[in-house]
């Protein structure tokens, strides 16, 4: 069974372990914590037997803006991410978000898939976003607007 709720600092160690398993750049202990403190920031976890994976989401204005989410690899398509992203969307659309963005990398196609399912839309792309290696950014968006 699936788990979802706020993280808190003692997840700190087991979110940086599933950064240093999915995400490049990593970002470091601190930076975590640091986000887990902000007050414009939603910060998630998804537990089944431990932490198995997070999202990081921001309010900008009147929209919020997905910063991460990864799942730890053993609970990949098992439907963490399903569930992380679904408490993701129903948190901006509860705080009247009139649309939620993100950035994906080019070749990640299994999260690409997972956005869309979500109702996220491809809208433009960033030539050479993202670092290590060095690859385009899919900025896709999910609008709430009736």
């Amino acid at each position: 069974m699936i788990t979802v709720r706020k993280a808190i600092a003692e997840d700190v160690p087991r979110i940086l372990e599933i950064f240093n398993e999915s995400i490049t750049p990593v970002w470091s202990q601190s930076a975590i914590q640091a986000e887990l403190e902000k007050n414009d920031a939603f910060f998630l976890v998804a537990v089944c037997d431990d932490v198995a994976g997070f999202a990081v989401m921001r309010q900008v204005g009147d929209d919020g803006e997905l910063l991460q989410i990864a799942t730890c690899p053993t609970v990949r398509r098992t439907g963490v991410g399903d569930t992380l992203l679904s408490a993701v969307i129903d948190f901006a659309a509860k705080e009247n978000y009139k649309n939620l963005h993100l950035e994906v990398r080019k070749s990640n196609e299994p999260a690409i898939n997972l956005y869309e399912k979500h109702g996220f839309v491809r809208v433009r792309t960033r030539t050479d976003y993202y670092n290590s290696p060095l690859e385009d950014a899919i900025v896709m968006v999910r609008s709430f607007s009736i």
